[in-house]
Parts: structure tokens; C-alpha cells; sequence
């Protein structure tokens, strides 16, 4: 395969048709040929074929009015994209609430979650460069957390609560209980002995539940729920 340049940005073309009768370039990272209307650089170009274009030829494409056009994106590594979307939430006035209260743990939660990285990682890590479709599926997901509001552990399809990991979707609220530091505590000072009974009403996902069975290992803890979608979930955390 061959190389070419344009303004400076090296890239590897891919000639063949697409959509209606255009032609498309697949680029290297630094530079891409993308629809005009795609909002805030999220890529959705089909590739086809093996053989370089012509540089006539993608002076041609991108002439088209309404079609494709050329940006730029460095949105290469963790960091690029924790970065990006911290911007954008601001931009956007993004809600926070759903595990976190700021723009900064909101991006590092979706980010790190969707590259199912820790959150504890290493600094150096955060400037690993990131395949092509790990970029594209991120842009995706900051997309629909901006665009359409969905709340980063519904993307994720997770939520942590009490230390613990939980499936989450939209059939049950999110985990953000303050009964959580209750659990963590031993329902102390108000609760002497341990319970030999529980009883988690409405469970949802079945967090509250699960957490005191962890604290209360002797206790027979009973989830219960009107909703069986919700209980299908929380039959998937137990």
C-alpha cells in the first residue's frame, strides 16, 4: 500500500465505493475524511478496497458540497480523550450525579471503564496510545452521553456501590444509595447485634441486599421487587 501527504499528515488511502457512489480514505489517526455532519468528530466512514487514491482524485472528494470533509484529530491517547470529553461535559452542561459530581471523575469513569481499565492507574498509562477502534468506540459513548443524556454507569453497564461491582441497565436506577455508608458501618450505633433477617424491598439491582449479605454473612437476606426485569438484574449480581 502506498503513502502520500496531505498538509503534512501522512496517510494510508483506501479506494472504493461508498454510500452513494463516493469514494472514501482510510487515514492514520492524524488526519480523516469524515460526513460533515457528524456531530463532534465521532467517525462512521465504510471502508473498501486496497489501492491508494489518487491525489486528483481526493482533491475531487473532498470538493463535494454536503458529502465529506477533511479534519484533523489528535485524539490519540487516554489522557486525549479524558481531556476531550471533560471539555465537551462543560461545553454541553453535562449532569452529574450518577456516581460522581464533577467533570473530570465523570470522564475519567467512562473512559477508564469503557478501556475496562482501573481506576487506580498508573499516570504513564494515561498516555498509551489507543487502538482505532477503542478512539471510535469512546468517541461513541461521550456522544451519547452528551447528545442523548444517558448516564455513564447505564454505557458502561455498570455501577459500583458499597466497593462492589453491579450490572446496571435501564430496567433499575443507579446505585447511589447513602444506605451505603449505613452498610459500611454496620448500621452502627443503632443496630447492636447482627440481623438474622433482611429484607431488601424494591431492590432494584439488588445492591442493598448483596451489600449487607456481604457485611452480614449470617443473615438470610431476602431481595424482593415488583418489577421482574428488575429482578432478572439482580439475579445476574447475586
Amino acid at each position: 500500500m502506498g503513502m502520500a501527504t496531505i498538509a503534512g499528515h501522512g496517510f494510508y488511502g483506501l479506494q472504493g465505493s461508498w454510500g452513494r457512489g463516493w469514494l472514501a480514505v482510510c487515514l492514520d489517526g492524524s488526519t480523516r475524511i469524515m460526513e460533515t455532519s457528524m456531530p463532534i468528530g465521532y467517525e462512521e466512514c465504510a471502508l473498501f478496497g486496497t489501492r491508494l487514491l489518487p491525489w486528483l482524485v481526493l482533491q475531487q472528494l473532498v470538493a463535494f458540497p454536503r458529502s465529506l470533509s477533511m479534519i484533523t484529530s489528535r485524539l490519540r491517547t487516554v489522557r486525549d480523550h479524558i481531556r476531550w470529553a471533560v471539555s465537551r461535559f462543560h461545553e454541553e452542561d453535562v449532569f452529574f450525579g450518577h456516581g460522581t459530581d464533577n467533570a473530570w471523575d465523570e470522564a475519567r469513569q467512562l473512559v477508564l471503564g469503557a478501556l475496562h481499565l482501573p481506576w487506580e492507574i498508573a499516570d504513564s498509562y494515561l498516555d498509551c496510545r489507543l487502538e482505532v477502534d477503542e478512539i471510535s468506540e469512546l468517541q461513541r459513548l461521550i456522544k451519547r452521553r452528551i447528545n442523548d443524556r444517558v448516564p455513564t454507569p447505564y454505557l458502561l453497564g455498570e455501577a459500583w456501590f458499597c466497593g462492589m461491582s453491579f450490572i446496571v441497565d435501564d430496567r433499575v436506577l443507579i446505585p447511589r444509595s447513602p444506605i451505603a455508608e449505613l452498610i459500611e458501618e454496620r448500621f452502627a450505633p443503632w443496630l447492636a447485634n447482627e440481623p438474622a433477617r433482611i429484607l431488601d424491598l424494591c431492590t432494584g439491582s439488588g445492591c442493598i441486599g448483596i451489600a449487607c449479605a456481604e457485611v452480614f454473612p449470617e443473615a438470610e437476606v431476602a431481595l424482593a421487587d415488583l418489577s421482574y426485569d428488575a429482578l432478572e438484574v439482580a439475579n445476574q449480581n447475586i
